[in-house]
C-alpha cells in the first residue's frame, strides 16, 4: 500500500513538472527572441533558468536574424567580460542554423590567429590572449555541434590547424575529431589531413584520415615514412596511417628500424603496434584469430582496433561477435583473477556495444558505466 501510495506521488509530481515545463515553453515562445537574449547577456544561466543554452534553443527560431546580431556584438566586444562573451558564444550555437554556424567558426578561426598576424596596437596583448582562449575553449566543446550544423569544414579547418599552430599539442582537443564530423569534399578533407598528419607527428593512428587516403596520398605518406630511420626525425604519424591500413610495403623498413628504437619506449611501442597491424590484417581473415586468441602479445588497444578494422573491411558483424563471445569463453574462468584478461573483455565490450555488435546483456560478468542524460 506504501508503495502504490509513493508511486502515486511521483507520478503527480512527474505531470505537474511536465505541465510547468510546456506552460514555460509557450511563454517564452511568444516573446522575441532578440529581447530575450538581450536580458540574458549579463545574467548566470545557473541563476535564471529562463537563460539556458536549451531553453533559448526552443525559445528561437533557429539561425534568428535579430537574435544572432546581439549575440554576435557580444562575441565581438573586446570591451565586454570575457564569461559573457563565452556565454554569447554557448546562445549564439544553441541558436545557429548552417549560416550562422558557419559564420560562428570563421570568427573563432580569426580568434585564433598567431598575435604576428594581428595588428596588437589596434587590438591589444590582452585581447589577443581572451580571443585565443575563446576559440580553444570552443574547440574543445562548442566545435562538434557547430560542425554538424554545416557541410562546409573550411572555417573548422581553418580554426584546427591555427590552433595547432599556437598549441603544438592540445590536451582537449584532437585534430582527427574534426576531421571524423566533416562530410564534406574528400579532396578537402585529404589535404587537411596532410597538413595534420605533417604537423602533429606524434599521434598514433587517425582512422578519419586513413579513410580518405587514395593512392596518391598513399605515395606521399610512404615517402615521409622512408625518409629517414632516425627516431627523433621519423614520421610516426605517417607510419601509423598507413599500418592501419595495412600497407604490406613498409613492413621490411619498420623491422629494420625496430633494433634503432630499443631505448625509445613509446616510439618502439608506436612502430611495434604498426607492425602487427599490418601483419594481423594480412589477409583481413586474420583479424578474427587476433579478436578470439588468448595471445599474451595482444593488448586491449590490439583488440579494439582489430574489432573496428575488421568491421571496416566488411566482415561479417555476426563473425567479429562470435569471435569477441569466443575470446570471453577462453578466459572466463581466470577473469576475476587475471586484470589482463578482465581489461580485455571491459574494452572489447565497450567497443562492442557502440558498434551494435553485442547487446548489454552479452558478457554479463562485465559491468559498463553508462551516464544517464538529465534534460
Amino acid at each position: 500500500m506504501r508503495k502504490r501510495h509513493c508511486s502515486g506521488i511521483r507520478i503527480c509530481v512527474s505531470l505537474v513538472v511536465a505541465a510547468a515545463g510546456l506552460l514555460f515553453a509557450s511563454c517564452i515562445e511568444g516573446e522575441d527572441c532578440a529581447t530575450l537574449i538581450e536580458g540574458c547577456l549579463g545574467q548566470s544561466p545557473k541563476v535564471s533558468t529562463a537563460c539556458r543554452p536549451n531553453r533559448i534553443r526552443a525559445a528561437c527560431k533557429p539561425g534568428d536574424p535579430r537574435a544572432w546580431e546581439v549575440l554576435r556584438s557580444t562575441l565581438l566586444d573586446s570591451s565586454a567580460d570575457e564569461r559573457n562573451r563565452y556565454y554569447a558564444l554557448l546562445l549564439a550555437t544553441a541558436i545557429a542554423d548552417e549560416g550562422v554556424s558557419d559564420q560562428i567558426v570563421t570568427i573563432l578561426a580569426d580568434f585564433a590567429r598567431e598575435p604576428d598576424e594581428c595588428d596588437i596596437e589596434d587590438v591589444g596583448e590582452e585581447e589577443l590572449l581572451v580571443r585565443f582562449s575563446l576559440a580553444d575553449r570552443a574547440a574543445c566543446n562548442e566545435l562538434k555541434e557547430l560542425q554538424a550544423k554545416t557541410s562546409d569544414c573550411s572555417p573548422a579547418f581553418e580554426l584546427t590547424k591555427r590552433l595547432y599552430e599556437r598549441v603544438r599539442h592540445p590536451i582537449e582537443f584532437n585534430w582527427c575529431d574534426v576531421l571524423d564530423r566533416c562530410r564534406g569534399d574528400a579532396k578537402q578533407r585529404r589535404a587537411f589531413a596532410l597538413t595534420m598528419l605533417e604537423r602533429d607527428r606524434s599521434i598514433v593512428a587517425c582512422a578519419a584520415a586513413a579513410a580518405v587516403v587514395d593512392e596518391p596520398m598513399k605515395a606521399t605518406l610512404r615517402e615521409r615514412v622512408l625518409a629517414t630511420d632516425d627516431p627523433m626525425a621519423f614520421d610516426y604519424a605517417a607510419a601509423a596511417t598507413l599500418a592501419y591500413l595495412g600497407d604490406e610495403e613498409l613492413l621490411p623498413f619498420l623491422q629494420s628500424l625496430r633494433p634503432k628504437l630499443a631505448s625509445y619506449a613509446t616510439p618502439n611501442q608506436v612502430v611495434h603496434d604498426c607492425i602487427a597491424q599490418i601483419q594481423w590484417q594480412n589477409p583481413p581473415s586474420r583479424l578474427l584469430d587476433l579478436i578470439a586468441s588468448d595471445h599474451p602479445d595482444a593488448p586491449s588497444r590490439l583488440r579494439t582496433w582489430a574489432i573496428r578494422r575488421a568491421l571496416e573491411l566488411g566482415t561479417p558483424r555476426g563473425a567479429v561477435r562470435d569471435a569477441i563471445l569466443q575470446y570471453a569463453n577462453r578466459v572466463g574462468p581466470r577473469r576475476d583473477s587475471d586484470k589482463t584478461a578482465k581489461i580485455n573483455l571491459l574494452t572489447m565490450k565497450r567497443v562492442g556495444l557502440r558498434s551494435g555488435i553485442l547487446d548489454a546483456w552479452d558478457l554479463p560478468g562485465i559491468r559498463i558505466r553508462t551516464r544517464v542524460a538529465i534534460p
